[in-house]
C-alpha cells in the first residue's frame, strides 16, 4: 500500500475522523483527504508526525516495508537536527551505501535524475532508498537498521492480520500492563504445553 492508504487505515483503526487527525498533525482536513486520496504527497514534517503519533516506521508508511515497527526518537530533536545540518549526515549514509554497491555519483544521476548536491524532495529520498535497497528510516537517522534481510521479511509477511492487531494493541499499553500481559502469555504457553503432553500420553495409553 502507499502512504495515503496506510494513513487511512491507521486513522480508522484508531477511530479518528479526518478533522481530528488534521488537528493532531497540525494541518488541514482538506490535506488529510488529499493525502488519503493520493492526490498530494506528505512533506518530511507530516511524514515524521504521522510516524511519531502512530508509532510506525516511515518505511511502512511509504509502502517500502511490511514492518510496522515502533519508533523511539524525539520528534523535536529530529527536526532541529534535520533542518540545521542533518542533510550532511543523510548524504554520508547515502554515499556509504553507494560505495558498498559500487555506484558512482554520475551513475546515480543517470539512473534516477537526482543530484545529491542539490536540495531534494521526499519523493527523491524514496527513489534513492529503493535504488540503494536501504531503509528510509536509516537514511533519515531514525533507525540504525540499514535494511531488512529476506528471512526477516518472510517472517514479517507471515504475520496474520489478527497478530498485527494484537501487536498494535500491546504497543498502546504502559510498561506495567505490558509486563502483566507477558506474564499471562507465559502462563498460557505452559498450560498449553501441559495439555499437549497430557493429550499425547492419553493417546499412547489408549492407542486411540
Amino acid at each position: 500500500m502507499n502512504f495515503g492508504e496506510n494513513l487511512k487505515e491507521l486513522r480508522k483503526k484508531n477511530e479518528l475522523t479526518q478533522l481530528q487527525l488534521s488537528k493532531i498533525l497540525d494541518t488541514s482536513k482538506s490535506n488529510i483527504s488529499k493525502y488519503e486520496a493520493g492526490s498530494i504527497e506528505p512533506n518530511l514534517s507530516i511524514l515524521a508526525r504521522v510516524s511519531t503519533y502512530f508509532s510506525v516506521s516511515t518505511d511502512y508508511l511509504l509502502g517500502l516495508s511490511e514492518l510496522n515497527q515502533k519508533k523511539n526518537y524525539n520528534f523535536h530533536d529530529f527536526f532541529v537536527s534535520f533542518f540545521f545540518g542533518y542533510w550532511d549526515k543523510c548524504q554520508i549514509r547515502i554515499y556509504e551505501r553507494m560505495k558498498e554497491l559500487s555506484i558512482s555519483k554520475s551513475d546515480l544521476i543517470d539512473e534516477t535524475n537526482i543530484d545529491l548536491e542539490k536540495e531534494i524532495s521526499l519523493d527523491n529520498l524514496v527513489t534513492i532508498a529503493k535504488k540503494l535497497d536501504i531503509s528510509m528510516d536509516y537514511l533519515l537517522g531514525l533507525s540504525d537498521i540499514k535494511y531488512i534481510s529476506q528471512e526477516d521479511m518472510n517472517y514479517i509477511q507471515s504475520i496474520t492480520e489478527r497478530e498485527r492487531d494484537v501487536i498494535n494493541t500491546f504497543r498502546k499499553l504502559d510498561a506495567d500492563n505490558k509486563d502483566i500481559i507477558v506474564g499471562d502469555m507465559k502462563k498460557y504457553i505452559k498450560e498449553q504445553r501441559y495439555e499437549s503432553i497430557t493429550s499425547n500420553n492419553n493417546i499412547e495409553k489408549t492407542g486411540a
